[in-house]
């Protein structure tokens, strides 16, 4: 999912913390909460694709 469709440029620059949890972190904090779930979520890097 592309959230930086709706985080108006230059917007980073004002708003350090909420860019960071918003666009930096949510993956791994999704698959930090899916631990104790038997779903496996998987966090890859930009570009990266997975097989399976």
């Amino acid at each position: 999912m592309h959230w930086g469709t709706f985080w108006p440029a230059g917007l980073r620059l004002i708003a350090k913390a909420n860019h960071h949890r918003l666009f930096t972190t949510p993956g791994e904090r999704f698959a930090e909460v899916m631990e104790s779930s038997p779903t496996e979520a998987v966090v890859v890097a930009p570009g990266t694709t997975v097989s399976r």
